[in-house]
């Protein structure tokens, strides 16, 4: 016991501090206008201690399940909501992450997009280019067509497509 108490009156502590990992160094999003979108941040621990921490952000615009942590593997899930954004929202800003082994910094970017559809041919985000894919690959168009992501990207503010998809719909059925 003698030379334990000398050894911490030399300064010379034992602590077992976590080595940190983390799953994203950067995140950049590009998120449709009137969507929700969900990902997670993976906090780790490369030396088997278990870390303590804290996350938040600065603009207080990205919503995190939980804002504290305890363990050697942890999820943060996260979600971002831009129903109420108008189309060409930009906003910059860092997730901070506050541990017992450091403190670290995510800089994220967040652009809110117009609704697009995933084709073969890439994002189709008009009409004009919905009708050169059904030229190519009707199949898949009509795959599209009956996807809420086409409701979503052609339908939503637009009565007038939206009368006719549904006659449309109608006499496919």
């Amino acid at each position: 016991m003698k030379a334990e108490i000398e050894r911490y009156a030399r300064g010379e502590f034992g602590v077992n501090a976590p080595k940190v990992s983390i799953s994203r160094e950067f995140i950049q999003l590009k998120i449709e206008a009137g969507t929700i979108y969900q990902d997670a941040i993976h906090i780790d621990t490369d030396n088997d201690c278990s870390i303590k921490g804290i996350v938040y952000d600065d603009n207080y615009i990205i919503d995190f399940d939980t804002h504290s942590f305890i363990g050697k593997k942890n999820t943060i899930n996260y979600t971002f909501d831009a129903t109420k954004r108008e189309i060409g929202y930009n906003l910059s800003g860092h997730i901070y992450i506050i541990t017992d082994g450091g403190e670290y910094t995510i800089p994220y970017s967040v652009e809110v997009v117009t609704p697009f559809l995933n084709a073969s041919t890439g994002h189709i985000d008009d009409m004009s280019q919905f009708v050169m894919l059904a030229e190519k690959d009707w199949n898949e168009a009509i795959r599209l067509y009956e996807s809420e992501e086409f409701r979503r990207t052609f339908l939503s503010k637009q009565v007038a497509y939206q009368k006719v998809y549904e006659s449309l719909s109608m006499s496919l059925s």
